[in-house]
């Protein structure tokens, strides 16, 4: 895991709803194994971005869309 991945596994862990905490590490390192191969797109990280929302806890969703905005411009 690159350094930014690993800052972003522990930022969006933390915000993770009880319970949601393995579901979540499983799906972020898809995504990590998924961009290290070069097969992570804007179709993905939307369809990701979907996934993360229903994992973490609900007052974390408006910081966790700005961040997924930011991202994206990145791409």
């Amino acid at each position: 895991m690159e350094k930014g991945q690993n800052q972003f596994f522990t930022w969006i862990l933390e915000r993770a709803r009880e319970g949601k905490e393995a579901e979540l590490s499983a799906l972020l390192k898809e995504n990590f194994a998924q961009q290290q191969a070069g097969a992570f797109d804007a179709d993905a990280l939307a369809e990701s971005g979907k996934r993360i929302l229903e994992l973490i806890k609900p007052e974390y969703v408006d910081e966790f869309k700005k961040a997924m905005e930011h991202f994206g411009k990145s791409m």
